[in-house]
């Protein structure tokens, strides 16, 4: 097992903000926390980028696989099938837990949904 050091201004931060905090929190869980935010973030990044190069590459995806499933990884395609779940079990026996594109090639446009969530307000 790896570990790593915390800057000492960073230690001081988490020391101030569980010693001023209401919550019952440790070190461990805040750190535990902040790297799980820290690893959705760059999945949220890497999936833009999966879907600009899928943009990018549509015209040709058009010509080949219309009508297919394509698992773009590193902006390239490395997978294709008419089975979205065949296909993510090829693709996950072969790269495991790695953020990839799944998509449907087709000339239907995108189609943009609005999720509305209620707004609590104090009375």
């Amino acid at each position: 097992m790896r570990t790593a050091t915390i800057k000492p201004e960073r230690a001081k931060q988490l020391d101030d903000l569980i010693a001023t905090s209401d919550l019952q929190i440790d070190m461990d869980e805040i750190v535990d926390r902040a790297l799980l935010f820290y690893f959705r973030e760059l999945q949220r990044q890497k999936m833009r980028k999966e879907i600009q190069a899928f943009e990018r590459q549509k015209p040709e995806l058009l010509k080949k696989y219309f009508g297919e499933y394509v698992a773009i990884h590193e902006g390239k395609v490395i997978d294709h099938d008419s089975d979205v779940r065949t296909l993510n079990q090829r693709v996950f026996k072969r790269l495991g837990r790695t953020t990839v594109l799944h998509k449907l090639v087709t000339d239907e446009p995108e189609r943009e949904l609005m999720i509305r969530s209620p707004r609590l307000v104090r009375e």
